[in-house]
């Protein structure tokens, strides 16, 4: 089999649709409500038409179905990926704190919080209405969950529908559910474009994508396999 060894044109589209598909955008933060402590913090107006008549609502993820029974305005982030969803769907002023590997965008309320090594009660200092967690062992969410505290997973996404279903649920149990919709549709029309301009390779092209010295790689399964599959390549 022919193999495509990677170019630098190639590596320059994966990072366009990796940080697509990351959906960081300065123009959709929104300044955060809290500070880096458990002080109390007002919680701004949302951008999305969803009110609080539409509560609660129900979601299936992390593989267990959960129930928000009101709009959430005190949200803790666990996850990095989780913090900057929830920044680019508008929900920025109803976070309170983010975890110690968030570090997008800069208006988050950082805090040494570590999803790691998970101080539950450290977490519950916040009195968060609303935790969203990605990759906490079952031990870990029943910590949170015996505490009271209403506990979402949001597991690594394996491509890029994963990523707009975790987008669309964070936006329905945040009580932003158009924005998250308008932000999903934007992604998608976004990397449809990335991979309708990108030169086709040869067919039956593979590729080799080193992720450190030690000639790790990754397969066409991965999450950054399939955005190379994408533009016609294999691992």
């Amino acid at each position: 089999m022919k193999r495509w060894w990677t170019t630098p044109a190639y590596v320059a589209v994966a990072v366009s649709l990796l940080a697509t598909a990351g959906c960081s955008s300065s123009d959709t933060a929104q300044p955060a409500a809290g500070g880096s402590g458990p002080a109390s913090s007002k919680a701004g107006s949302s951008a999305s038409p969803v009110s609080l008549a539409q509560f609660p609502v129900t979601v299936a993820t992390g593989g267990k179905t959960v129930t928000i029974t009101k709009k959430p305005t005190r949200i803790v982030s666990l996850s990095a990926t989780v913090t900057e969803d929830l920044f680019a769907i508008g929900a920025g002023a109803q976070v309170v704190a983010v975890d110690k590997t968030s570090d997008y965008p800069a208006s988050a309320p950082h805090t040494s919080l570590d999803a790691y090594q998970l101080n539950a009660e450290a977490v519950a200092a916040y009195h968060p209405d609303l935790v969203v967690e990605s990759g906490l062992t079952p031990a870990q969410v029943g910590q949170l969950e015996a505490l009271k505290l209403p506990v979402i997973g949001e597991p690594a996404a394996g491509d890029l529908e994963q990523v707009y279903q975790q987008i669309t649920d964070l936006g329905k149990v945040t009580g932003n559910a158009s924005s998250a919709a308008a932000l999903v549709g934007s992604m998608r029309q976004k990397i449809a474009g990335i991979v309708a301009s990108t030169p086709k390779p040869p067919a039956g092209a593979t590729f080799y994508y080193e992720l450190d010295p030690t000639y790790y790689s990754v397969t066409t399964s991965t999450f950054v396999g399939q955005l190379f599959k994408t533009l016609g390549l294999t691992s």
